[in-house]
């Protein structure tokens, strides 16, 4: 009978060493485990577009959502489907910001570049995109008719990046409207030359221009001294949404497009280093974002220009821990558990 007593005994013993082992393994494996992973879901990004003008909300606007580049060793560099394009990158001036934007939309329209989202403002003039990552961003909406004004918006560059505490982003897209009437309404491209003369060997004789007309290819003109670097044309009867794309631009030359509502200014600037990547790399440093806005396109008057500054993260682990030995030590003190909880009946049975 005592011997059947010391038998259970050592079962439960064994059982119970077994539980602690188990338990213990899964604990030190789930502390274990990287955190990033979970953090960055946890941390997800949104961005929210607010299209009102004074009273008005623009509810029913359409807008496209482009993952455009990354910030990588500090720079925005052009990544992905745009990173063969020259936009200038470097001058973050509200004019230059919005010129890059419109020629990066320029070449989505022309190349039909398929965007990362889209959707449409609900009731409150709002559309948000959601579970975004770090990275520069092109937002691209459509013209808006209400009642016999129709709201044309800009495009924005958008750029999303680490912080402790901010992980979303309004935007304020400005806008300028426009009524149908019978006159007809002229619009105009010219091209100029920035950084170089017209000596420049680089400099070509001519250039070519699409013209797209509500997202859809409308006409190819042709730019050189002959016609004064200029082209116009008309439209009667109806307000459209037009983009011009300047095609094969020339070597060593960017490009950046500035409208004025029916004036589209096509520049090109010599010389000036576009910072090119095959990387797509994620890693983001500390970085800060500036969006041009009009306190006539929202109803928040001061909110002439909404920036972001963010920061990395603090470390996960503390300077100086080691996460590798976390492993082998913990697999040391379960086989030594093991171990004890083994020899010690033996002990008890030979007293028996």
């Amino acid at each position: 009978m005592k011997g059947m007593v010391i038998r259970m005994t050592t079962i439960k013993r064994r059982l119970t060493g077994a539980v602690v082992c188990l338990l213990t393994l899964i604990v030190i494996l789930a502390s274990s485990l990287p955190k990033t992973a979970i953090a960055e879901n946890e941390e997800s990004k949104s961005l929210t577009l607010v299209c009102r003008r004074d009273e008005t909300i623009l509810q029913g606007m359409d807008w496209k959502l482009y993952k455009v580049g990354e910030r990588i060793d500090g720079e925005l560099v052009l990544t992905g489907d745009f990173a063969s394009y020259p936009v200038y990158l470097k001058d973050t001036s509200a004019s230059a910001i919005t010129s890059a934007a419109k020629a990066l939309e320029s070449f989505a329209v022309a190349d039909k570049i398929t965007p990362l989202t889209s959707g449409k403002t609900n009731s409150d003039g709002e559309l948000t995109f959601e579970g975004l990552d770090n990275g520069l961003y092109l937002a691209d909406g459509t013209i808006l008719q209400v009642g016999n004004m129709y709201y044309v918006p800009s495009s924005l560059l958008i750029e999303i990046s680490d912080s402790d505490d901010v992980f979303s982003y309004d935007a304020y897209p400005k806008f300028y409207y426009a009524t149908l009437n019978a006159e007809a309404t002229a619009y105009s491209i010219k091209k100029v030359w920035v950084g170089d003369d017209e000596n420049n060997e680089d400099r070509p004789v001519d250039i070519t221009v699409d013209i797209f007309r509500n997202d859809e290819y409308w006409d190819t003109v042709v730019l050189n001294e002959s016609n004064n670097w200029f082209h116009h044309w008309t439209e009667t009867g109806s307000v459209s949404e037009w983009t011009v794309a300047e095609r094969d631009i020339p070597v060593n030359y960017d490009v950046a497009i500035f409208i004025d509502e029916t004036q589209y200014l096509v520049q090109n600037s010599y010389g000036r280093e576009i910072a090119t990547t095959t990387t797509t790399s994620t890693t983001v440093t500390t970085a800060s974002q500036t969006t041009e806005t009009s306190d006539t396109t929202t109803t928040t008057a001061s909110a002439q220009t909404t920036t972001v500054t963010t920061k990395p993260k603090d470390p996960l682990i503390s300077t100086g821990q080691l996460k590798w030995p976390i492993i082998p030590l913990a697999a040391g003190g379960i086989l030594l558990i093991g171990i004890g909880f083994v020899v010690k009946p033996k002990k008890e049975k030979n007293e028996e």
